[in-house]
């Protein structure tokens, strides 16, 4: 049906925007609030209230960034699959992605720069070993040709993936039935060799560890019918009933066990039912529209933002270790300031690349 049905962007966007947002709370609550062994250290879990206890066992459901990452993929390879419908010329599609994504991502290296020279200034202890993301020649090239290297940069790791993606995806689909194949027999062999060759280079690790969510949402977008029978839930409440349980199951798994690949598989199959019942009931609001919009800048800029409010905290005295944090209402403060640090970057950088995009796709139609 998708192949000549355009799907509902801006709720694909707002899928984004909830995932961008997740991954915001779940830096925020990993490095402003001590963890519950930490605290432990301090104060023993038998002195602990009833309150904390139910806090910190809440707390658990803030920590499946990862698993949040793989949405990112699977949506990357869902709307790829449709921008790639028609087998577009190779630099038009280039051209557009470097248009949508460079531009943005620059600005993130800049503010990631300007975070550690500020830290530098006013509490150097906190850069520790760092260095900056242009500390010199080597390391701007590298992080120019997103060879992320340097601090406050921390979720750039996904970024070099989405890269590989774009670069490979157009031939790939040349030959969709191979692309299936090759993906899966690749992820197969990821599992079962050692763990040390699949990080051998970052193409080993995409190749054999994240390409296979890239092909779930491109399998996704041309079997979308079949996967609609299935993942289709018409009762709200069965749906976000499904979705809790599936979370959850990711919660305890991250809790018990430390095996990726289940919680990946596991948000791939979330990822799957998210992207057709917002599709098919056009789920969205105010508040995820606008998360949706500025999912990219949210999620590229928060890390830099995040350590900027770290240096606000330490400056005015609210904390003397950033290590250890155990004033509540610091991680959600500091949610919020990462979210309103994007405001700027958003409508000075990407909204002016959706912008251009526009111009580009309307002088094709006219012409």
């Amino acid at each position: 049906m998708l192949k000549t049905l355009k799907p509902n962007f801006s709720t694909l966007d707002g899928i984004r925007g909830i995932a961008a947002f997740y991954v915001v709370i779940n830096h925020c609550r990993g490095h402003l609030l001590i963890g519950g062994g930490e605290l432990a250290k301090i104060k023993p879990v038998a002195e602990w209230t009833m309150l904390e206890k139910v806090y910190y066992t809440l707390l658990q459901a803030t920590a499946l960034g990862s698993e949040f990452v793989i949405l990112f993929f699977v949506l990357s390879g869902f709307s790829i699959a449709y921008s790639l419908r028609n087998q577009q010329a190779l630099k038009s599609f280039y051209l557009k992605r470097f248009i949508r994504l460079y531009p943005p991502y620059i600005a993130a290296l800049i503010w990631a720069a300007f975070t550690y020279h500020m830290i530098d200034k006013y509490f150097h202890a906190l850069n520790g070993e760092s260095i900056s993301v242009f500390e010199d020649f080597n390391t701007t090239i590298r992080n120019l040709f997103y060879i992320t290297t340097g601090d406050y940069i921390g979720q750039f790791w996904s970024l070099i993936h989405e890269v590989f993606f774009y670069l490979l995806v157009p031939f790939a689909l040349l030959k969709k039935r191979w692309y299936y194949i090759a993906s899966v027999v690749l992820y197969l062999v990821g599992i079962f060799i050692p763990v040390d060759f699949q990080y051998l280079n970052k193409f080993t690790e995409f190749l054999l560890k994240y390409n296979i969510y890239f092909t779930v949402g491109v399998y996704l977008y041309y079997n979308y019918d079949s996967f609609k029978k299935y993942f289709l839930i018409s009762k709200s409440y069965v749906f976000y009933g499904i979705l809790c349980f599936l979370f959850g199951l990711e919660v305890i798994l991250n809790y018990l066990i430390d095996i990726n690949e289940i919680s990946f598989f596991i948000a791939s199959i979330a990822s799957i039912l998210l992207i057709v019942n917002f599709l098919e009931k056009n789920i969205t609001n105010m508040v995820i529209r606008k998360l949706g919009e500025m999912s990219y800048t949210i999620y590229i800029i928060h890390f830099a933002s995040m350590y900027i409010f770290y240096l606000i905290l330490l400056k005015v005295g609210v904390t003397k270790d950033v290590d250890k944090i155990m004033v509540w209402w610091v991680w959600p403060t500091g949610v919020v300031f990462c979210l309103i640090t994007a405001i700027p970057f958003y409508y000075l950088i990407e909204k002016n690349t959706k912008k251009i995009l526009e111009y580009l796709r309307k002088d094709k139609q006219s012409s």
